[in-house]
Parts: C-alpha cells; structure tokens; sequence
C-alpha cells in the first residue's frame, strides 16, 4: 500500500481487497467453511468418536448437499497438494481450503476403527483406570449391559481389520498415521486392561503377599492358603495351586 502515492486510489484498493477477503471468497472456500460450521454446530461438544463430517448419501438434503461438496474439494483441491505441506501451497485461497478440510479429517473424520479404539479406551478408563491392574477388564462381547456388548463386538473387529496386518511389526513401521494410532491404542488397553488370568492372579496373590509379610522376618512370611477361613485368601490359595 506505501507503493501508492495517490491518497484516493491508496483507499480504494484498500477498501478493494477488504471486500474480498469479506465478501468475494471463491465458492471452494465458501463451502469449506460452511461445511466447518456444519460439523461445529452438530458435533463440536461431542466425544471425538462420535462425530462425523456430512455425508453425500445423507437424508437429510442440507447435509448431503454438504457431503457432495466435501467430496468435491476433495478431487478438485486436496488431491492436488496430497503430498504438500501447508507453508508449500502458493495459492492462499487453496492454502486456507487444505488447512481447514485437513483439521476437519482429525477432528470429525477419523476412521470407524480408530473411532472404536478411542471410545473403548474411554470405557476401559471410565471403569477400571482407579482399579488394581488385575481388577481390570477389556469389554466383554457376552455382558448383559448392551454398551459393553458392542464395544466388546467392536475391539474383535478393529483387531481382525487393523491389527491382524500390523502383526509383529513396530509402531514406527506403520505408515498409516490413523492404522498407527489404532495399533497404539489397543497394544496399550491390552497391556493396562487385558492381560490373562493367570497373570492377573499372578499379580494380586503378589500384591497379598507384600501387603501381609513384606515387612516381616523371612520365616514369618507365607503364600495364601486353600484351606484358609479367610475367604479372599482362600480364593487366592485355590488361583495359585
């Protein structure tokens, strides 16, 4: 603006390119950002794995007609800069349009498998995070509660759809980013909430152990008894012959 010597034309060009950043975006960007308030306004205070971005095969006309245009910018812009970083793209209009469907994909877009990952962490959290290690438990797909049932039916399909093909292969081996963080998810709810029986009988009859005789003289200490009145030890000294 400095460049311009003449007062007049030095505010109208301002005033110009005011007007179209405020009025004269292109129809691209328009529709990015409407389809980013349409995800806002029905799904922003929503757990990130219940939420979803407009889908072109909707009922409701409104959202299809955003899914179609999301699918759109999808072919016409984003396929174009697949491989780009943002500070890469030239075009700011298309800048603006990658940066907003990208965010949109991370926080509205996640797959089915990730979305299940996420919501029965939250289950195993929610229910057993305050437990000891060996009182915890993945959800069941036999459980009278019906939330349980489906996410247990949901754990047996992430694992046949994702982690069956990442078997034996480390985290950093795993280019899919989504995949990846499915795998993560679930090798770590498996270590903190699944572990075997045995093992989870292993650990309290440790913890009984420690908690009676830790600080006792060698000949004083003993290992749970079957035969005990106690019924908790009792219960230990059946899981341990």
């Amino acid at each position: 603006m400095d460049e311009i010597e003449n007062e007049e034309d030095r505010r109208i060009v301002e005033i110009v390119r005011n007007l179209d950043k405020e009025y004269g975006l292109s129809g691209s960007l328009k529709n990015a950002l409407e389809i980013e308030n349409w995800c806002k306004t029905n799904f922003g205070d929503k757990e990130i794995w219940n939420r979803s971005l407009p889908t072109s095969v909707a009922k409701d006309e409104n959202e299809k007609r955003l899914g179609i245009a999301l699918a759109r910018l999808r072919q016409d812009i984003l396929k174009q800069y697949e491989e780009k970083e943002l500070e890469n793209i030239e075009n700011m209009e298309h800048k603006e349009i990658v940066k907003l469907v990208r965010n949109l994909d991370k926080e509205y877009g996640l797959s089915g498998s990730l979305k299940n990952a996420l919501e029965i962490e939250n289950w195993c959290k929610t229910n057993f995070e305050d437990k000891e290690i060996w009182n915890r438990r993945l959800p069941n797909t036999h459980a009278k509660d019906e939330n349980e049932t489906r996410l247990g039916k949901a754990l047996i399909g992430v694992r046949l759809r994702i982690l069956k093909q990442y078997e034996g292969k480390k985290l950093d081996e795993i280019e899919n980013e989504e995949d990846r963080r499915t795998v993560e998810i679930v090798r770590r709810l498996d270590e903190e909430y699944g572990l075997g029986k045995a093992l989870k009988n292993t650990l309290e009859i440790e913890n009984w152990c420690k908690t009676n005789f830790d600080d006792k003289e060698v000949w004083k200490k003993r290992l749970p008894s079957k035969t005990a009145k106690d019924e908790n030890e009792k219960r230990l000294g059946s899981a341990l012959g």
